[in-house]
């Protein structure tokens, strides 16, 4: 996060659709928050989860290990939703997830688990104008 974003406006969540992470999601947000898992900037699009579940890279070619997903069953998400707000288990807002993208996967991690298709992709963004870096 730049000085320049850290000063921004508070985002408006009023009527976006949410969602309560998990620990591993939470852990993965976490990360791609912090920048720990640079150079992504959030969840991972379909065309770098093939890429990485193929030849270890991202599809820019730099290497990467394992797929950074956010599962979520099907209709959790309306299909008009560009927006998505990512809460803790005690339902405080994290962030706020821009929807690029969706894809269907299921993470190695949560095999057979029913309903977790459709993965929203996108930059992830701190609730608030806040950070720590």
């Amino acid at each position: 996060m730049t000085a320049e974003a850290a000063a921004g406006p508070v985002l408006d969540m009023t009527g976006l659709p949410s969602w309560t992470l998990d620990e591993g999601q939470l852990g993965d947000l976490e990360l791609l928050l912090t920048g720990a898992f640079a150079p992504l900037t959030g969840f991972l699009g379909a065309a770098d989860v093939a890429r990485v579940a193929e030849q270890g890279t991202l599809e820019d070619g730099t290497p990467w290990p394992v797929p950074v997903v956010l599962d979520v069953p099907e209709d959790a998400i309306p299909p008009s939703a560009s927006r998505l707000t990512l809460n803790d288990s005690e339902g405080t807002p994290l962030a706020v997830l821009d929807i690029t993208g969706r894809s269907r996967y299921s993470h190695p991690s949560r095999p057979g688990r029913p309903g977790a298709m459709p993965g929203p992709t996108g930059p992830a963004r701190p609730r608030s104008g806040s950070a720590d870096r």
